[in-house]
Formats: C-alpha cells, sequence, structure tokens
C-alpha cells in the first residue's frame, strides 16, 4: 500500500515546491513564494489526485515543470533551455496528452507576444517531444485500421 502512495505523494510535494519556485522566477519575494506554494499545496485538485496512485498527479507535477523551464527561458533569454523544455515535454507527452494543450498556449502566446523570435528555436523542442509519440502515432494507426475493418467489413446485423 506504501508504494501506491508515496510516489503520489512526493509528485505532489514536488508541484508544491515547483510553484514557489515559479513564483520566485516571476520576481516574486518570500511571501509570494509561501503563498503559492500554500495556494497549491491547498488546491483542491492537488489534495484529490495526490494521495492514490494515478497520472493525474504527475500531469500536475509535469505541467508546473513546463511552466517554470518557460518563465526561465523567456526571462533569462537562455536558448539552451528548449532542448530541456523539448525533453520534459515529450516525458510528459507520455504520461498524458493534456499537456499538449498547455503547449499549444504557450505557442499561441508567444506568437501573439513580442517572444516571436523564441519560435525559431521552438523546433528543436518540438522535434524532441514529437519523438517521443511515436508509440502514439502506432496506437492511433491500429486505432483506425481497427475501426475501418469494424466499420466496414463486418456483417451487419438486419434486425
Amino acid at each position: 500500500m506504501l508504494a501506491l502512495r508515496l510516489l503520489p505523494a512526493i509528485a505532489g510535494a514536488g508541484a508544491v515546491l515547483v510553484a514557489g519556485l515559479l513564483a520566485r522566477e516571476l520576481g516574486g519575494g518570500r511571501r509570494a513564494q509561501r503563498l503559492a506554494a500554500a495556494a497549491a499545496f491547498c488546491s483542491p485538485y492537488l489534495l484529490a489526485t495526490s494521495h492514490f496512485y494515478s497520472m493525474n498527479v504527475f500531469e500536475w507535477l509535469f505541467i508546473s515543470l513546463l511552466a517554470l523551464v518557460a518563465a526561465r527561458i523567456l526571462g533569462r533569454g537562455m536558448q539552451r533551455g528548449w532542448i530541456v523544455f523539448g525533453a520534459l515535454a515529450g516525458l510528459a507527452l507520455l504520461n498524458k496528452l493534456l499537456v499538449g494543450v498547455f503547449a499549444v498556449g504557450l505557442i499561441g502566446g508567444m506568437l501573439l507576444g513580442p517572444e516571436r523570435r523564441e519560435l525559431a528555436v521552438w523546433g528543436l523542442a518540438a522535434l524532441l517531444s514529437a519523438e517521443s509519440l511515436r508509440p502514439f502515432r502506432a496506437l492511433g494507426l491500429g486505432f483506425l485500421i481497427s475501426f475501418a475493418v469494424f466499420a466496414f467489413v463486418a456483417p451487419r446485423s438486419t434486425t
């Protein structure tokens, strides 16, 4: 029982820590860091998902880490951070595909803002992320083939 609850608890604690680090990265003082960490700790979603083993608590941690890495890249101008972002996004996409919504939102925000110049480097991060989606492409193709066989080849009922 301990093994099923230890990893989600560690991931939940990591998400709380990353919330404080993100507040510091965005220019917040100690009080803002404590408030951000306390808000993350008291979040009903985190409280609900971090006491049992599921993909959801790890999704929270991955999105928080991606936000922290993106804030460091855009705030400090660290071009090499995109490699870390891409690798982390690839791992996160292997956990749950909803992380792609965060990445699309980040790209959209960058296209609308002055960070358009950063998108030239985005290709490497996107390539790393897309490469980790290879198993999902095979699964999607298998699903389409199964659907086609079921929908068009399977005998139809006359009732």
